[in-house]
């Protein structure tokens, strides 16, 4: 509601009610309008403002009727205009016109609100321990400086190894001053203290530095070794996939050679056979990342479908099986499980997928070669084909041919050619058809 006051002295002070009515609500209050008003120079009575030149009544207001809108009716919620004068009539023109021509000066008053400066702050003031003792000893103190720290005053010991340090007691500066007096030069040697700590801290940065230092060059050792060897061992590559190509490049002369001028069919196969024998033990690696057996099935392939042309089982079990299973040792990676099965299922290759790689050319060499004869063989009816009732021939060409068919090939026969004649045959039997079932037991033609 403004701040300021009015000149002491009665000068528009109100009277009566209406200084009695200002404020009255605040008997039922705190009344902290009052005192905030009190506290910047207002004295009940008189007008607000820093010449007392304010509204000296209050503002009367009336409620507005619940719903009604503003301006309906001509309703005005203020009552009347404040006056801006005094009570007792005398303004703040006049009032200062003749304080102007008295030539007075209208006193501030007492208690009125006003800026306060912030309070200066203390210089603050350095003293050595020596004039801090005289000090006190001129006040009072002992020789020894025995005497308390005088109010205000804050003392810090600076000449310690351990760093600052506050004295409450002007005693233990004495008491420090005589134990540094007996120390030559202190202050120096604090001083080269720190000099000391500060070149241990470089050298133990300097240390952990170079160990860094060191670490990373060892692990850039170690990568310039790997790096090496890993050239090493691509150079050797290199030099060993070198070698196999120029043994690969010889091998018509090396299996001519080995076959003899005037060599069959068979013996050509089995020349194959060896030089890669020789081959696969020499390059173990390179034989099989770069597939080299496709390489000798089809050197292979030629010689074997001469030697295998026009080939009757049941009459000549064993022609070309033993240069035909040499080649599959050397070529054909076999697991001793598939080497001992008769059926394809036992071998470990149930799962029905094709041979793959080197097993698949191997296969492709025996179908294109042997296999065609004998499905020939199974099949036809005697005395082209084979007798069910007659079993021991076609068990002399499967044990001929055991290490030359793969198991997926051996099934084949067993399930798909053999067993089927089998149960015609037994089915043939049990109806009657025939008389020589009569003289021959079904256990002696069938069991084997």
């Amino acid at each position: 509601v403004g701040g300021g006051g009015a000149p002491r002295g009665g000068r528009g002070r109100r009277t009566g009610a209406a200084a009695d009515e200002v404020g009255a609500f605040e008997a039922h209050t705190k009344g902290i309008g009052a005192k905030l008003l009190a506290k910047m120079g207002w004295r009940k009575g008189e007008g607000i403002g820093r010449g007392g030149g304010g509204i000296a009544k209050p503002i009367e207001t009336h409620l507005r009727p619940k719903g009604m809108g503003l301006g309906a009716g001509g309703f005005d919620e203020q009552r009347g205009t404040p006056a801006r004068k005094r009570v007792d009539g005398a303004d703040d023109e006049a009032e200062g016109a003749e304080a102007g021509a008295a030539g007075v000066e209208r006193a501030k008053p007492r208690g009125m609100w006003q800026q306060r400066a912030a309070p200066k702050r203390a210089k603050d003031v350095y003293k050595t321990a020596e004039e801090v003792l005289a000090d006190a000893q001129q006040q009072g103190g002992t020789a020894g400086g025995a005497a308390a720290a005088p109010p205000g005053l804050k003392v810090i010991d600076m000449r310690g190894p351990s760093g600052p340090r506050e004295v409450s007691d002007l005693e233990q500066l004495h008491l420090s001053k005589l134990r540094h007096e007996d120390v030559p030069m202190p202050e120096l040697q604090h001083n080269v203290r720190l000099v000391v700590d500060v070149a241990e801290s470089k050298i133990r940065e300097l240390e952990r530095a170079r160990r860094k230092e060191e670490q990373a060059a060892a692990a850039y050792a170690a990568e310039a070794a790997r790096a090496h060897d890993e050239r090493e061992a691509a150079d050797a590559e290199h030099s060993r996939a070198a070698a196999l190509l120029a043994a690969l490049d010889a091998r018509e002369r090396l299996v001519a050679n080995a076959a003899g001028g005037h060599a069959t069919d068979e013996a050509r196969v089995a020349a194959v056979a060896k030089f890669f024998a020789a081959l696969r033990t020499r390059f173990a690696g390179e034989f099989a990342a770069y597939d080299v057996a496709r390489v000798a099935i089809a050197d292979a392939l030629a010689p074997a479908q001469r030697l295998m042309h026009g080939w009757a089982p049941l009459e000549d079990p064993a022609r070309g099986a033993h240069a035909i299973s040499a080649l599959r040792r050397v070529l054909v990676q076999r697991s001793a499980a598939r080497d001992d099965a008769i059926f394809f299922d036992e071998a470990g290759d149930s799962d029905g997928e094709p041979p793959r790689g080197s097993d698949a050319a191997y296969s492709a060499l025996l179908e294109a070669a042997a296999l065609p004869a004998l499905r020939s063989a199974v099949t036809n009816p005697p005395p082209r084909g084979w007798d069910p009732r007659q079993p021991e021939s076609l068990l002399v060409v499967l044990e001929a041919w055991r290490d030359a068919l793969p198991a997926a090939a051996l099934d084949e026969l067993l399930t798909a050619l053999v067993l089927p004649k089998l149960e015609r045959e037994l089915s043939a039997a049990s109806a009657g058809a025939g008389g020589a079932q009569q003289q021959q037991p079904l256990h002696a033609w069938l069991h084997p």
